[in-house]
Formats: structure tokens, C-alpha cells, sequence
């Protein structure tokens, strides 16, 4: 369990490539959504529901900036996490930032990419607030498990033998030649 009170500054930063945020930083609406397939039973109570992926994230980073003569000012640090933020849609393709922040961590988040960039509202009183936008970056991964619909190629159609279908056909090899040695004692 991640616990606020052990590293209550690790609450208020967030940390992206390594770099950690200015100022302070609250997150809002990070979620993980599970993916369903839900099937309605036709004519009867009741449904079938499979899992069907996860679609990815979306939260807010809201940073607060504040110039104080004594500790320093956040503003002085921005400019360049700015531009490490920014550097992950620079290109054509989107380049994750490895993310950490315990809420994040609590939801199995590592990578995130620039969604949206808002203005930077000050305050009047030598601080401000930045809310950026951000969505998780988890490229899809192949199905571990074969799928009965898949076919050899070239095969005419017949079903691929999955790794599931090999340990069984081998367990049906040796089952037989168990069952073969013992009528051989009879």
C-alpha cells in the first residue's frame, strides 16, 4: 500500500524521463478502465461478459507555480520541463515519458504522451497554475493465446494448433502409451 504520509512530497510532484515537476502537482481523473464485452441473453434474464482489452487512460496534471525570494522561484525550472513534455509529440510518432507518481503507480501507469497543453493562469500574487493534459501510451501486445479461427498458412482452412492443442495432443501421446505398457502386463 502506498502511503501519503511516508513521502507526502512524493504527492505533490510528479516525475517524467526522471525529471521531476516544478512547483507542485495534483492529478485528477486517472483511472483504469477495464474493457467489457457484455452479450445481452436473448429472451432470458442474465448475460455473458468477456474481457476485451483495456483502452487507454487520460488525467489532468494540474501545476502550481509559485516565485518565492527565499526558496527560489518554480518558474525558472518550467521553460525546460515544458519542453521535455512537449518532446513527446515533437515527431510524427509519439514518444512515451516514463511516468511516476504514486496514483499513477497504484494504476500500473509507466509511459504517457502531451494530450493538451493549457494556458499558464497567474494568480496575481507572483504564482500560477498550468493544467496539461495527459494519456497513458501503451502500445498494443499481441494475444498470448491462439485462437481456434486462425489457419495454417496455405493449410486450406484447418484450424492453427495452438500451444493449448500441442499439450494436449502430447498428453493424449503419453496417456496412450501408458494405457499400451499396462495392457501389455495383462
Amino acid at each position: 500500500m502506498i502511503d501519503p504520509s511516508a513521502n507526502p512530497d512524493g504527492w505533490n510532484k510528479i516525475v517524467f524521463a526522471g525529471v521531476a515537476s516544478p512547483g507542485t502537482c495534483t492529478i485528477s481523473g486517472a483511472t483504469k478502465a477495464i474493457g467489457w464485452d457484455i452479450k445481452n441473453a436473448s429472451g432470458q434474464t442474465g448475460a455473458a461478459s468477456s474481457r476485451k482489452g483495456e483502452p487507454i487512460g487520460k488525467f489532468t496534471a494540474t501545476f502550481h507555480l509559485v516565485d518565492d525570494p527565499d526558496q527560489g522561484s518554480d518558474f525558472d525550472e518550467w521553460d525546460a520541463f515544458e519542453e521535455l513534455l512537449w518532446s513527446s509529440v515533437d515527431g510524427e510518432e509519439p514518444v512515451a515519458l516514463e511516468v511516476v507518481h504514486p496514483d499513477l503507480q497504484r494504476l500500473k501507469w509507466t509511459a504517457a504522451v502531451l494530450a493538451s497543453m493549457g494556458e499558464m493562469k497567474l494568480d496575481g500574487k507572483g504564482g500560477a497554475t498550468i493544467k496539461i493534459g495527459f494519456i497513458e501510451h501503451r502500445p498494443p501486445k499481441p494475444k498470448t493465446t491462439g485462437s481456434a479461427s486462425k489457419t495454417k498458412a496455405g493449410g486450406g482452412g484447418s484450424p492453427a494448433e495452438t500451444e493449448g492443442d500441442k499439450k494436449i495432443r502430447d498428453a493424449e501421446k503419453e496417456l496412450q502409451q501408458l494405457v499400451d505398457e499396462g495392457n501389455e502386463l495383462w
